[in-house]
């Protein structure tokens, strides 16, 4: 799916986690080409405005997990790990 889904959720997570506004980082998920259904012919399926998918998906992990570092705690990560992980994605 072009970087779509699973790996588009995980890359927004860690630019979230690296603290990249979440209008940045639906804006430039938009810009990846809509996913084609293979088994039928014709254009991209559309699946809402540009970015909607995964703006969506932030506000979920925010809301009910405080922020994304608070959704890989419950993922079972540790401080060392979250934090290993925002010097990683720092300047």
């Amino acid at each position: 799916h072009a970087g779509r889904d699973r790996t588009g959720m995980v890359v927004a997570l860690l630019l979230d986690l690296a603290g990249v506004d979440h209008e940045i980082i639906a804006a430039d998920y938009a810009l990846l080409p809509e996913p084609r259904d293979t088994a039928a012919p014709g254009p991209p399926q559309q699946r809402g405005p540009a970015g909607e998918d995964i703006r969506e998906m932030l506000d979920h992990v925010s809301a009910t997990y405080g922020t994304t570092a608070g959704y890989l705690w419950w993922l079972g990560l540790d401080d060392d790990a979250v934090e290993a992980l925002r010097r990683r994605l720092g300047p």
